[in-house]
């Protein structure tokens, strides 16, 4: 999981461009990079991990309504 991250980041650029080759601005590229690399590192986190960041982020969003 490690080495896969460690590639991607290493990659950031080439990514970015490739989405700027499909029509996306440059921020909206850099804002699908770091959701990318979000989920990446979610899906790298054991299941109990996971679980206990899904609980956080719905209190959040419960809060936030």
């Amino acid at each position: 999981a490690i080495l896969n991250l460690m590639q991607f980041e290493s990659d950031m650029k080439k990514y970015i461009m490739e989405k700027k080759g499909e029509g996306m601005t440059l921020d909206e590229a850099k804002d699908a990079y770091r959701q990318e690399l979000h989920q990446i590192v979610f899906d790298s986190l054991p299941e109990e991990a996971q679980e206990r960041v899904r609980k956080q982020l719905e209190e959040r969003a419960s809060e936030e309504e």
